[in-house]
C-alpha cells in the first residue's frame, strides 16, 4: 500500500457531519413528509452527529457503531431507530461514492422491542362514548362539538389522528360513503365509511366558512379558520371522566388509552368479528401486511369461537343429544 496516499485520501474525505448535511438536503428535504422528516433530524442531531460528526466517513467501523448502539441500551426503541437511520445514511454514502466497503451499520443486532398492545373492550368504549356525551353537556366547560366529532370519528373509522384533524369537507363523499384523502402517511387513500360514520358526518356541525371538518375555536392571525391542532387536553378530560366510578356501570380504567389506541380498537373489533387480516389492512390503509399482523391472535380467537359452535352442533348430532350451547362472555 501507499501510506502517504492513504493519509491524503483520509484528509480529503468528508466528515460524517458533511455527509449528514448532504443527507438532509438531498434525501430528507426532498423525499420525506414533514412529520417523518422531524424525527429523522432529531435523531441525527441528538445521537448520530453528536457521536460521529467529526469522524471521516470512511473511518467509521462496525465496532464503533456497535459500541454506540450499545451505549443507548436504556432506550432500546430510540437506539434501534437511530441505528436504522445510520444504516440508511451509509447506504446513501455508498451511492454517492463517498465510502467503499460494507455498511458499518449492517449486521449490528437490534435490541428486542416489546410492542405496546392496548385494545378496548365494549365496556370501555361505552364509557368513553358516554364521557364524550356528558362533557358536551357540561355547563361550565363544555367539550367542543368538533372535538367530540374527532374522537368519535377516530373510533368509527380507524383513521390516524392527523388524518382526522386535517380532514376537509371536500374529501368527504357521503353519497358514496367514502373519504378520499389526496395524501396520507401511505399516499393517496380511500376510506370506506360505515353507516354509523356516515350518520355521524351527516349531522356533524359545519362552519360555513371553514373547509375543515374538525374546526378549531381560535382563528388564524388573518381571521381565517383553522383545524384543531392538539386535542390531548380534551382527550385527557374524556379519559378521566370515563374512569370515574359510576353506580350504573362497571368500573373501568381507561386513563392509559391514547388516541392511537382508537385506531387499534377499530382493527381489533374487526379481527374479533372474524374479518380477514387483509380486509382489516385494507380498511386501515396498511401498505405492509406485517403492520396488520399484530391482530392475528384476535382473528384466531374469532375462528376458535366459530369452530366451537360448529363442533358443538355436530357433536350433539353424532351423540343423539341436544346440540351443545357455546356461550361467549
Amino acid at each position: 500500500g501507499d501510506p502517504a496516499k492513504a493519509r491524503q485520501t483520509s484528509r480529503e474525505a468528508p466528515t460524517m457531519k458533511e455527509l449528514l448535511d448532504r443527507f438532509d438536503r438531498e434525501h430528507i428535504a426532498v423525499r420525506l413528509k414533514p412529520k417523518t422528516a422531524a424525527p429523522y433530524r432529531r435523531l441525527i442531531k441528538s445521537h448520530i452527529e453528536r457521536k460521529f460528526g467529526s469522524v471521516p466517513v470512511g473511518e467509521v467501523t462496525r465496532t464503533d457503531v456497535a459500541k454506540w448502539h450499545h451505549s443507548m441500551r436504556d432506550t432500546p426503541v430510540e437506539a434501534n431507530r437511530a441505528l436504522m437511520l445510520l444504516h440508511k445514511v451509509f447506504n446513501m454514502a455508498e451511492l454517492w461514492g463517498l465510502r467503499e466497503g460494507p455498511n458499518p451499520a449492517r449486521g449490528v443486532p437490534k435490541f428486542k422491542e416489546t410492542p405496546r398492545e392496548r385494545y378496548l373492550s365494549a365496556d370501555e368504549m361505552y364509557r368513553l362514548g358516554r364521557a364524550i356525551t356528558d362533557l358536551q353537556a357540561d355547563e361550565e366547560h363544555p367539550l367542543s362539538p368538533y372535538l367530540a366529532l374527532a374522537f368519535r370519528l377516530l373510533l368509527l373509522t380507524g383513521m390516524r389522528r392527523d388524518e382526522v384533524l386535517t380532514l376537509k369537507w371536500e374529501y368527504v363523499d357521503l353519497e358514496d360513503g367514502l373519504i378520499r384523502l389526496p395524501d396520507s402517511k401511505t399516499g393517496r387513500k380511500t376510506i370506506v365509511l360505515s353507516t354509523a360514520a356516515i350518520d355521524l358526518l351527516k349531522y356533524a356541525p359545519h362552519e360555513a366558512e371553514s373547509p375543515w371538518v374538525i374546526t378549531a375555536r381560535r382563528r388564524n392571525g388573518d381571521g381565517g379558520r383553522r383545524h384543531v391542532m392538539n386535542p390531548s387536553k380534551a382527550w385527557e378530560r374524556v379519559r378521566h371522566l370515563a374512569s370515574t366510578k359510576a353506580d350504573d356501570m362497571p368500573m373501568v380504567d381507561v386513563r392509559d388509552v391514547t388516541l392511537h389506541d382508537c385506531r387499534h380498537a377499530f382493527a381489533a373489533t374487526g379481527a374479533a368479528a372474524g374479518l380477514s387480516l387483509p380486509a382489516i389492512g385494507a380498511l386501515l390503509g396498511h401498505v405492509d401486511q406485517a403492520s396488520t399482523q399484530r391482530y392475528a391472535h384476535l382473528s384466531v380467537d374469532a375462528r376458535r369461537l366459530a369452530a366451537e359452535r360448529i363442533g358443538g352442533e355436530i357433536a350433539g348430532a353424532l351423540d343423539g343429544r341436544e346440540p351443545a350451547v357455546v356461550r361467549h362472555e
